[in-house]
């Protein structure tokens, strides 16, 4: 994939979520987090840590590579590409099955330590990993 900046992909990826959003009605204010309920609100969470390159928000991006949401999938890849330099081989838009193996090894390379000790994050649980609340 040629390189487009994370923030022009949150751009496109917030406009179809703004969309939605408006037909469901409001939703309560909360922080920017990579654990907001808010979609909008957590991906400007994701692009924050792309651009900071804020290796700490890395387990959190990892838990978001197994969201239902395509468009929360792709930035959090994204974001952990620009910040690691590796995708694992992991694809937003592939089968669920062809996913899980790259989480796995996203999972077991932040487990090993490779990206810094994450060791007060919570836990990446296998098997259990669903990211969107």
């Amino acid at each position: 994939m040629d390189a487009v900046p994370i923030r022009s992909l949150a751009r496109a990826a917030l406009v179809g979520t703004a969309c939605i959003g408006s037909l469901s009605g409001c939703v309560p204010t909360e922080p920017v987090s990579l654990q907001a309920r808010d979609p909008v609100k957590r991906m400007e969470a994701i692009v924050d840590a792309a651009e900071e390159h804020d290796r700490s928000q890395i387990p959190g991006l990892v838990k978001l590579l197994d969201s239902d949401d395509p468009a929360t999938r792709m930035l959090a890849i994204r974001s952990l590409e620009q910040i690691t330099g590796e995708t694992h081989g992991y694809d937003h838009a592939a089968p669920r099955y062809e996913r899980d193996k790259a989480v796995d090894e996203w999972v077991a390379a932040v487990e090993s330590g490779r990206y810094g000790d994450h060791s007060s994050a919570s836990p990446i649980e296998r098997g259990t990993r669903r990211a969107d609340p």
